[in-house]
């Protein structure tokens, strides 16, 4: 049974007026354009001490200088009513209801809009609604302001009960939301009818307007990932006139400069036309915004693919011949990131571009913009190794000033949105104030007011709080694409250019461990696995992320690509990953290798993060579990299958966190999980309950399938089979399986229906189950049974274990419950029937 995307109730076909329910949320606006302005608030210290327990969630700090000041100024200042307003755009609100502007600014931001609808009442008097906002809203009913609300609490939604009086007949509501944007921010809001009246939302701009509204919901790109060749826009659903459709594609790096805009027109006869072709696009997962509709009604939608077109196996035959090969690389095509600067310093190619990198990066240093420290860790490096050569006098004299003026910790004065909390940002901060203060030990940093050897005496204190918590507890953000590059750079610049010799020790053991857990989850080139936090791009985009350069570098299986915010400071480093890591990305033919490890600060004796992996030649499972099943989730990717017959080949199963696909929540459509579920891994087999049941919590999973990276994918009763390659693939959802056949992931998702569901994955090879045909029919013929009331799902496996699992409680194998693995932060593994064992001491004869 084909599936559509969700439509909440009290939405209507396109160009009728929508009847509202009690419950109702008002679904159709119209909106101004985005009004954004730098708000400034006055600098302060914060306090600086953090206590190195690392956590997988938004994390609420307080109130910045920034917050601070804006609450102080806007609430319930005069507004006037934005009845002159210019509404250029039609929105459609969410399955929740909300009408969602959030996004991400590196610089506070105020910003504001409008919005509006025309409601009908059958007779005058109060009507009450549920005014629901991230931010602030004030709401005008035919030009009278009604109701304020103004918490301005950051991503934190927050509810509150109005009334309107409604004229009988038709009623202008006019909202004017706004907040204060602070780097990822939810930014929103939401009416819904909580009297028993029924009104009626009539269309704002009918017509053309709906036409395009409805077609929008059924257009795509012709594929998901794009090695060469056109890009097509395609209509998947029905399109009854032409549709001009504006089309723009924007790279998801920040620091990328290409981008791509032209205008397409489908028609009932012609649903795909060729937009531009896959070579201009550069690499990496992108997203792609389609607009259409008339003046003053324009409406918008977002799609996403993956460009690989100048994708590139690694190349060398041993290490030191791949780093040269990857820095080269990287020096001719990499992406703006100001590591690529050091590449071409290095080689002595292209002073000229290496200077425009390096003076882009100071300028968001010196603006201290979000993100920032990455970008300073390769200043530092830079003016260690090449400072007075190369690049200009007036340079040098810039870097010198950004250095020695920039903010290195909470505890100095600051009205910025940089983020200080995170485990990739502590260190690459505390790796900045250490070797900035180092570099110029005698000179007064102006912002502390310290000299650089107090810098350095608080960073070192600070480095070795941090590597104890990171010792004790592991990487909250384990196994990430996004952020052990970054973990890397700060590591790699500690290890290459600190003067303290424990220091170094302790980032080269780290950097090492690294190494190990990237190689035991890395198959055919393409790091994968369970993940502390990821991003859609992360999941989607696989071999054209940085980790898939690592693997090409460090053990020549891997791809070479533009991503390059920190391999240069590898390529550049004397360092090598341990010769174990190399059977851990390769196992022999017919061998099986497993690990387990516990991560975070949750990990451990607590419960938390307790990571298992299954892995040959062909395929691998990797889960995390004990993450609070049940409660609600951020970043965490907890169930992820692996198969080698193609780098894209990569599945998951999640609970969304938003309900529309490239949307930017954490967690997002597919990254992350609205409702964490409880997951158990029994070798090449994992079983996942799923209980959500909050009140924003959408009633359905899903699964990732993608076809393009399948040789087969056969759908057969509640069961979806897929083989790339050598490497087979099943999933069984407990409550049946549903095709989604329209928009952007048609033919790649697949969707269960329930709050309360279960789902099974197993992974399985040519060598050892016979044949795909084989491998189908033995797990059809399993006895899988689900309790939803009791939240139980049970497995009997011909010619193998009995698996149960509760909702909350441990696997249980032939009837024995199975404890975790006592491994603790540090990776164990085990080659075939053999014993766990610490990964630096794998490869004795107890291992098989």
């Amino acid at each position: 049974m084909p599936m559509a995307s969700d439509k909440s109730a009290g939405t209507a076909a396109p160009g009728e007026a929508t009847a509202l329910g009690r419950g109702d949320a008002v679904m159709a606006w119209a909106l101004t354009p985005v009004v954004e302005a730098p708000f400034a608030g006055t600098a302060r210290p914060m306090p600086a001490d953090i206590d190195y327990r690392f956590l997988n969630g938004f994390v609420d700090v307080g109130d910045l200088p920034c917050r601070e000041a804006f609450r102080a100024t806007m609430v319930g200042r005069d507004i006037a009513c934005p009845d002159k307003a210019d509404f250029t755009e039609m929105v459609v609100a969410d399955a929740q209801g909300r009408v969602d502007c959030g996004g991400f600014w590196h610089r506070p931001t105020h910003v504001r809009r409008a919005a509006r609808c025309v409601l009908t009442a059958p007779a005058a008097g109060p009507v009450r609604f549920r005014l629901t906002t991230c931010g602030g809203a004030r709401v005008w009913v035919g030009g009278r302001e009604e109701a304020s609300f103004e918490p301005f609490t950051r991503n934190r939604r927050q509810d509150t009960d109005i009334a309107l009086h409604l004229d009988a007949g038709t009623n202008e509501i006019l909202v004017h939301f706004e907040e204060l944007c602070e780097r990822d921010t939810d930014w929103l809001f939401a009416l819904r009818l909580l009297s028993d009246t029924h009104l009626q939302a009539v269309p704002v701009a009918p017509g053309a307007r709906a036409a395009a509204e409805h077609a929008l919901e059924h257009l795509g790109l012709d594929r998901l990932v794009y090695g060469d060749g056109p890009v097509e826009l395609v209509a998947t659903g029905p399109l009854e006139a032409p549709l001009g459709v504006d089309m723009r594609l924007h790279a998801l790096h920040r620091d990328d400069e290409r981008a791509l805009s032209t205008r397409i027109t489908l028609s009932p006869q012609t649903r795909r036309r060729p937009a531009f072709h896959a070579r201009d696009t550069g690499h990496g997962c992108a997203m792609v915004e389609l607009a259409a509709g008339p003046a003053g009604a324009r409406v918008r939608r977002m799609v996403g693919a993956t460009f690989a077109a100048d994708l590139r196996p690694s190349t060398g035959t041993d290490l030191a011949a791949r780093k040269r090969a990857a820095l080269a690389y990287i020096a001719a095509a990499g992406r703006t990131d100001p590591a690529r600067a050091l590449a071409m310093l290095a080689l002595g190619t292209g002073p000229a571009g290496a200077e425009r990198l390096l003076g882009a990066a100071l300028a968001r240093i010196a603006d201290r913009e979000d993100c920032s420290d990455f970008a300073m860790v390769s200043v530092l490096w830079a003016w260690r190794r090449h400072a007075g050569t190369q690049l200009s006098a007036p340079f040098w004299r810039r870097a010198r000033d950004v250095i020695l003026g920039w903010r290195y910790w909470l505890d100095e004065p600051g009205n910025d949105v940089m983020w200080f909390w995170s485990e990739n940002h502590a260190l690459c901060f505390h790796v900045c104030q250490y070797l900035a203060g180092q570099f110029f030990p005698g000179d007064i940093f102006t912002c502390s007011g310290r000299t650089g050897r107090g810098q350095r005496a608080l960073a070192h204190t600070r480095l070795m709080r941090w590597f104890d918590a990171l010792e004790r507890d592991g990487l909250a953000e384990w196994n990430s694409a996004a952020y052990y590059p970054i973990d890397l750079l700060g590591l790699l610049a500690l290890h290459a250019l600190a003067d303290d010799a424990g220091l170094r020790r302790r980032a080269g053991a780290l950097i090492d461990t690294i190494f190990a857990t990237v190689a035991l989850h890395t198959l055919a080139g393409v790091p994968g696995g369970s993940m502390g936090r990821a991003y859609e791009k992360e999941l989607l985009a696989g071999p054209t992320l940085e980790l898939a350069g690592y693997a090409g570098v460090a053990w020549g299986q891997g791809w070479f690509s533009r991503a390059g915010q920190s391999l240069p400071l590898f390529c550049l480093s004397d360092h090598a990953p341990p010769s174990i890591t190399a059977r851990f990305v390769r196992p022999l033919d017919g061998e099986t290798l497993e690990a387990a490890h516990a991560q975070g600060a949750e990990g451990g004796a607590e419960g938390g993060a307790q990571l298992r992996l299954w892995k040959d030649g062909a395929g691998q499972l990797s889960t995390a579990t004990g993450l609070r099943p049940g409660a609600p989730g951020h970043q965490q990717h907890v169930l992820d299958v692996r198969l080698a017959g193609s780098p894209h080949a990569r599945f998951w199963i999640n609970h969304p966190g938003e309900a529309r696909p490239w949307g930017h929540h954490r967690p997002s459509y597919w990254a992350g999980n609205g409702s964490l579920p409880h997951i158990a891994q029994h070798g090449p087999v994992a079983l996942a309950i799923f209980r959500a049941e909050a009140a924003d919590d959408l009633p359905w999973t899903h699964l990732f399938a993608p076809r393009e990276a399948c040789c087969e994918l056969v759908a057969d009763g509640g069961w979806l089979f897929a083989r790339s390659g050598d490497g087979y693939a099943g999933f069984h959802a407990a409550r049946g399986l549903a095709a989604v056949e329209d928009g952007p992931f048609a033919g790649s998702e697949w969707r269960s229906a329930g709050r309360r569901t279960a789902w099974l994955a197993a992974v399985g090879s040519a060598g050892r189950d016979g044949g795909f045909a084989g491998f189908r029919a033995r797990w059809q013929d399993a006895k899988i049974t689900f309790d939803a009331s009791a939240l139980t799902l049970a497995a009997g496996i011909p010619g193998g274990p009995d698996l149960r699992l509760a909702f909350g409680g441990l696997l249980c194998v032939d009837g024995r419950p199975q404890h975790p693995v006592p491994a603790g932060p540090v990776p164990h593994v085990r080659f075939g029937d053999g014993h766990f064992r610490p990964w630096h001491a794998c490869g004795g004869p107890e291992d098989g």
